[in-house]
């Protein structure tokens, strides 16, 4: 249960990371183009440059940083309460769309020719995503929040170094053009990085969280079992993320009790 509990919290983030990339291209691409983008998340929430609702993409995007840091970092409520918040919504949403304005559910993009109808797969995607939250918060109802820890600074600076490079192309690059496509390819790869930057301190953790987490020898015989099924929790996830290294930390730690 633990492992497949784990699992279940690794599709979510890497799910939730893929739904919220449009919302980091549209605050990159509508800092460095300026008006000359034309952008719209829904028919409502659309703009050019830095007009319209552009807040609305950087708000979006903090969040969806925040709740992915939670997430790999192992916490419980305050990340599954993020991550339904997001979902549940969205699912909604896309539900609504499917039956009053099926057209309107694209996926498009003009730079590089991307123009996919989602009005039929996008309610039971969605939908699938927010029983899954929802799911996964009754499953790690009783996981609370791990302690904080820093994220991976050497990937998330290779991220931050394609801003040069994405400045450039997107602001000086003909509209659609090579330099436009090229650009918007490195935004993508740039919110992946920061995507796995964020994962990279969560696999540390829930490796040190599973190799510390012990039963506490003041705990009294009722909370015991509690305490070993947090255990088995955090351990799964730790297996889920990262099998080999767990795997090399239980053979040191053989190795010294056999020593």
């Amino acid at each position: 249960m633990a492992t497949t509990t784990a699992r279940l919290r690794t599709t979510l983030l890497i799910w939730t990371a893929i739904t919220l990339l449009p919302a980091w291209l549209v605050t990159i691409r509508g800092l460095f183009e300026g008006n000359d983008y034309a952008w719209g998340l829904t028919d409502r929430i659309k703009g050019r440059g830095t007009t319209g609702y552009y807040v609305f993409a950087p708000i979006t995007a903090s969040f969806g940083l925040l709740t992915l840091a939670l997430g790999w970092r192992g916490t419980g409520k305050p990340f599954h309460l993020l991550l339904a918040a997001w979902h549940v919504p969205l699912a909604i949403a896309a539900s609504i769309a499917a039956r009053r304005n099926r057209d309107a559910l694209r996926l498009q993009g003009d730079t590089l020719n991307i123009d996919i109808s989602l009005a039929d797969i996008a309610p039971a995607v969605l939908g699938s995503a927010a029983a899954g939250a929802v799911v996964l918060a009754i499953l790690e109802r009783d996981l609370p929040s791990a302690s904080p820890t820093p994220p991976n600074r050497r990937i998330l600076t290779v991220a931050a170094a394609f801003l040069p490079a994405q400045l450039f192309l997107l602001r000086t690059g003909e509209h659609h053009g090579l330099a436009d496509k090229l650009g918007v390819l490195l935004t993508i790869g740039q919110w992946g990085l920061i995507s796995v930057g964020l994962g990279k301190s969560g696999l540390v953790e829930g490796q040190e969280v599973a190799a510390s987490a012990t039963l506490s020898p003041t705990a009294r015989p009722a909370d015991q079992p509690a305490q070993r099924s947090l255990l088995r929790r955090r351990r799964g996830f730790a297996d889920c993320l990262q099998p080999v290294r767990h795997t090399g930390n239980s053979h040191r730690r053989g190795s010294s009790r056999s020593a």
